[in-house]
């Protein structure tokens, strides 16, 4: 009464409800309405829309509620909680909150809300915004990309560009905030594989990353894989492919007992490149130089080479539980068999750009105090390169992949 009193577009100038989302889907969806009500000049048009629609459509939830009651004798306290929740289900309606012809849901994360979710900060949280369909189960992530961001400064220093396995990490984590919904249960969300991930378009700095995601199938083992695909401002395909993931229990992130030493480097090449002598051969620099000491660099059969898992590394740091994530193991198995293909004398001078993640499968995590090992063959096939990679903590094996890259002339990548 007091708001048909008022009038539409007075009550439109004045009064607003703001629909607060601060939900953990983990511990339960909620939705919640904000008790303040904004001031003039917020969202005049959705408040007019949802007053004027909620008015009209009031009237026959009115009847049909009151009939209900009156033919059926329902409690009064019954008849009046119905009744709110069918009011507010229009004005959701009207203000675009639920989408009235796909009877769906969609929910808006901020950057803080997503880090708390994710359990993920910077450097590694690659989204800014998302926003997920629970009812579709599809989400659509927004990831700004800033040539203020460090990552920038050894990826590389004299042509930035977004590593392609930081587009892998926005993908990962838009996956695994669907799969909170669509696969509840206990147990930390791990992931178990990529598949056909490929690298169309360098993002740089300036440009948007829209990522969508959806369910592509849910496995008998109770896993799910995700297609996602990351387009640029202009809608061009950045990059696209299959995340699958999996729940684990705590246990499968202790330490497995008396490891033997790998057998990489139990007798490793003759030849040693420590950090300096890879970045000869490679552009990476800190914080984005994943490599800590190579061997065998001129056998494109069986280079080998490692990386020291460290606390103090922001890198790892930024995750919760504490690990080097699957996607930045994959990075250090590009980096070394870039450095192996550029070590060669007839490619000289070239660069290496990420293509492709053909498969990869990822076993056990790789924890602070551990050190990754990696050994990679490489297959030149003219201006392209194929590199396999198997990567072992001890003699345990925690990664397996097949990854392909371009060899680009300098002078061309700064274009």
């Amino acid at each position: 009464i007091l708001i048909r009193k008022a009038g539409q577009k007075k009550a439109a100038n004045y009064f607003c409800p703001r629909l607060e989302k601060t939900q953990k889907i983990g511990e339960g969806s909620r939705t919640n309405f904000d008790s303040a009500w904004l001031f003039p000049a917020l969202m005049k048009k959705m408040a007019a829309t949802a007053l004027s629609a909620s008015l009209t459509k009031s009237d026959y939830v009115l009847r049909a509620n009151f009939a209900l009651v009156f033919f059926v004798r329902f409690p009064l306290a019954f008849a009046t909680f119905y009744l709110a929740l069918s009011c507010s289900a229009n004005i959701l309606n009207s203000c675009g909150f639920i989408n009235q012809k796909e009877h769906c849901i969609s929910m808006f994360y901020r950057y803080d809300q997503l880090s708390e979710l994710l359990s993920v900060k910077a450097p590694l949280l690659m989204l800014d915004q998302l926003t997920v369909n629970w009812d579709a189960m599809t989400a659509e992530g927004v990831k700004m990309v800033s040539f203020n961001e460090d990552v920038f400064v050894g990826h590389f220093p004299d042509y930035p560009v977004l590593p392609g396995m930081l587009q892998v990490a926005a993908m990962s984590q838009t996956c695994r905030v669907l799969f909170q919904k669509c696969s509840p249960g206990d147990g930390i969300i791990a992931v178990k594989s990529l598949r056909r991930i490929k690298f169309r378009t360098p993002v740089t700095p300036g440009m948007a990353l829209r990522i969508h995601c959806a369910v592509h199938r849910k496995n008998d083992d109770g896993s799910v894989e995700f297609e996602i695909k990351n387009r640029v401002n202009d809608g061009n395909l950045a990059s696209s492919g299959f995340i699958t993931l999996i729940r684990r229990d705590e246990a499968w992130f202790n330490p497995p007992p008396n490891l033997n030493p790998c057998p990489f480097l139990a007798n490793p090449p003759a030849s040693v490149f420590k950090p300096l002598d890879i970045l000869r051969y490679i552009p990476h620099r800190q914080p984005f130089m994943l490599i800590d000491k190579a061997y065998g660099l001129e056998d494109m059969n069986s280079a080998v080479g490692y990386k020291n898992i460290t606390g103090n590394d922001p890198l790892i740091q930024a995750a919760r539980p504490s690990l080097y994530p699957p996607y930045l193991q994959i990075e250090s198995g590009a980096q070394l068999g870039c450095a192996t293909m550029l070590s060669q004398p007839q490619f000289h001078g070239l660069i290496g750009f990420f293509m492709s993640v053909d498969e990869a499968e990822f076993f056990r995590p790789v924890l602070p105090g551990e050190q990754l090992a990696i050994q990679v063959a490489c297959e030149p096939k003219g201006t392209f390169g194929i590199a396999t990679g198997h990567f072992m903590v001890g003699d345990f094996t925690v990664a397996q992949t097949t990854i392909k890259f371009a060899l680009v002339n300098a002078a061309d990548a700064k274009k």
